[in-house]
């Protein structure tokens, strides 16, 4: 499912992103994935050589942050991360979550599933 841009009555434009609900499924290999943490000032230039370090060996990764600032450095990471392993066929998959750290605090999860392509 790809998403759809198309136009609004008020002139904006809109996002559609189709979803589905799926059975969920066990978290079957995240025990021997690599555990990675990002922070708001975590340069993403660095998580991405590590997350591509990782890719190239076959490894699942599992990246934590909290707050928005860190959230965008995880995402900054993975695309250059794809950008730097795409010539090598391989490509990364994430599957994000959201899971509580301490009481009433709650971070991103980002399962990161490497892929031949």
């Amino acid at each position: 499912m790809q998403p759809e841009f198309f136009q609004l009555e008020d002139g904006h434009s809109g996002l559609l992103l189709p979803i589905r609900k799926k059975m969920r499924r066990s978290r079957s290999g995240e025990d021997e994935a690599q555990q990675l943490k990002a922070a708001s000032g975590t340069d993403a230039k660095v998580l991405a050589g590590a997350i591509s370090s990782f890719a190239r060996e076959g490894r699942r990764m599992v990246i934590t942050a909290i707050g928005a600032a860190a959230i965008n450095q995880v995402v900054k990471a993975v695309a250059i991360a794809r950008k730097n392993i795409e010539e090598e066929a391989i490509d990364l998959t994430c599957k994000p979550e959201f899971t509580e750290v301490n009481e009433g605090v709650t971070a991103l999860r980002m399962l990161l599933l490497v892929e031949q392509i």
